[in-house]
């Protein structure tokens, strides 16, 4: 990091004292653990969601599909979302 800032400091920038390197100041750093941590929580849950969409989306074509007119579409939907 000393060498991108042109400093002889090669020091973390976050202050925890140890080496500056890139890979320390990203990733291995004491200090942003925890927003590796959060940023880690927040996409398995956003990961989470998007699959059960995609198994509601794949469950509500199939039942489209399998249906013969827009009565029994509708019909169909209606009890999704009644069911949800």
């Amino acid at each position: 990091m000393a060498i991108l800032q042109k400093s002889t400091n090669n020091k973390c920038c976050r202050g925890c004292l140890e080496e500056g390197t890139l890979v320390h100041c990203w990733w291995d750093c004491k200090l942003v653990q925890p927003l590796w941590k959060t940023v880690w929580r927040k996409l398995m849950f956003n990961l989470i969601a998007l699959a059960i969409l995609g198994l509601l989306w794949f469950h509500i074509n199939f039942w489209i599909v399998g249906s013969g007119s827009l009565k029994n579409i509708m019909g169909n939907l209606i009890g999704i979302a009644l069911n949800l």
